[in-house]
Order: structure tokens, then C-alpha cells, then sequence
């Protein structure tokens, strides 16, 4: 609802909700694999509510899902996905992490760790 007022008099509005749906973020940021002192400057584009992944090595794999909150904070839910020679498949969840868009966050885990900035 919105007022209007001029001259005392008043006018309501009754606003629409908005049909603009979340879309497409840029994550930006930079993995750290702390084991072997090596860095990766990744730049990704993925949708909200859809989980985007970061091959780090052979077989080590970041998977990063984002969801914008209702007070505007973006939620991030992070899981590494490890598959070994033989073609077993662990799944290993972060803790999620919370940051208003623009402002960087970053997690470690014992040797890995990564940070990004959306």
C-alpha cells in the first residue's frame, strides 16, 4: 500500500506484488587448496536455487548452491564431492554461510578452503 498526500488530501495505491522472479547472480571468488599451496581464480554465472560445480583436482569437487533470502541476504550451501578410482562417490556438507550480496565470504575446512564474492 502506498499514500499519496498533496494539499491534505489523500490517495491510496495498492501496489502489485512483483512478478520478477530471482535470477541469474555472478559468483566470483577464488578456490584455495591449501594441500598443495595452489590456487584457482574461478569466475562463475549460475541461476539461484541451482547448485553449480567447481572441479578442484581430479576427483574433488566443489558443489555451491545460493539462495537469495527474504531480507536479501544470499544463502550459500556448500558440499564437496570426492569420487575415487574405483568409482565409489562421498559426499562430505559444509556449514551453510550467510552474506548480503556483494560482501565476500570464505570457509576451510582443514586442508581445503575457498572464498567468493557475489
Amino acid at each position: 500500500m502506498l499514500t499519496l498526500e498533496k494539499e491534505g488530501r489523500s490517495v491510496r495505491l495498492t501496489l502489485r506484488e512483483s512478478r520478477v522472479k530471482d535470477g541469474r547472480i555472478t559468483v566470483e571468488g577464488t578456490l584455495t587448496l591449501l594441500d598443495d599451496k595452489r590456487s584457482q581464480g574461478v569466475h562463475a554465472s549460475f541461476f539461484l536455487g541451482e547448485e553449480q560445480v567447481f572441479p578442484l583436482k581430479p576427483g574433488l569437487e566443489l558443489h555451491l548452491l545460493a539462495e537469495r533470502m527474504p531480507d536479501g541476504m544470499l544463502l550459500y550451501h556448500p558440499r564437496f564431492v570426492t569420487r575415487t578410482a574405483d568409482g565409489r562417490v562421498t559426499t562430505e556438507a559444509w556449514p551453510n554461510m550467510m552474506a548480503p550480496a556483494g560482501m565476500e565470504f570464505s570457509i576451510r575446512n582443514g586442508e581445503v578452503g575457498f572464498s567468493f564474492k557475489a
